[in-house]
Order: structure tokens, then sequence, then C-alpha cells
């Protein structure tokens, strides 16, 4: 590693490291409980239920991707490499939906999330074989 490598190298990981100290969340004044009407989309009554596959949800921005969806009513499908992982993400957001149904109106359209099968974005067999048990259950 060059001299000019390791004192990037060694300036960055600072920077990150300051960096991870500051609240950005005080400081930009994010609540992510209050939005507004105009920044959400809601689900009308439809006869057939809205379709949205997740990938990479069973953490991190995905998670929380699929979960907004489901409370806005679509079936969400995760699509993550571990299965377990895939359907403890499941349980959460479906336990998620159903305790936030019971404190607010409980008319509200609500969709769910579901599992279908491990996918990793790397294998094209995998994608494949994901396409072809999407098509046989939701066609």
């Amino acid at each position: 590693m060059g001299p000019l490598a390791l004192l990037y190298s060694i300036l960055f990981n600072s920077v990150l490291r300051i960096l991870s100290y500051v609240p950005f969340n005080s400081l930009l004044r994010i609540n992510p409980s209050k939005l507004h009407p105009e920044d959400c989309f809601i689900i009308q009554n439809s006869p057939t239920p809205h379709i949205a596959i997740i990938t990479g949800s069973n953490t991190g921005v995905g998670f929380e991707t699929a979960q907004g969806l489901a409370q806005r009513g679509y079936h969400v499908i995760l699509a993550c490499r571990n299965r377990q992982k895939g359907l403890d993400a499941v349980h959460k957001i479906n336990q998620h939906i159903i305790t936030s149904c019971r404190e607010e109106d409980e008319s509200k359209v609500v969709g769910k999330a579901s599992f279908l099968q491990p996918l990793d974005l790397a294998s094209f067999a995998s994608i494949r074989s994901f396409c072809n048990s999407f098509s046989e259950k939701y066609d």
C-alpha cells in the first residue's frame, strides 16, 4: 500500500468514526412517525391485492420498505438469500401490522408479508427458480 493510500485510509476511517457520534436525526429534525399525507400513498380497496417484491428485506432499508408497504395495503413478498432470516422478518412485519391495527383504525386496509423462497441475485438459477415459483403462485 502506497503512502497516499495509507493516509487516505487513515483520514477516511477517522472521519467515519467522528461522524458516527453526530446525532443526525436531531440535526435534521426528522420524525418518521409524523409523515405528511403528500409524503405517503395509500392503496384504496381493490378486488386484487397489490404485490411488491422487496429484495434484501430481512434487514435495513429493505425491511423498513417492506414494512411500510405492508402497512399501506400491499402484499409484500420478501426476497432474501437466507430462508430463516426471511421468515423471521415476515413474522416481525406481520406482528407489527397486527399491533398497529389494534391501536389505529380497524377499517384501515392493511397488507401482509410473506416469504416465497430464497433468492440470491448473484445466481441466475436462483432468479429463474424464484420467478417460476412466483408465476405458479400468483399468476
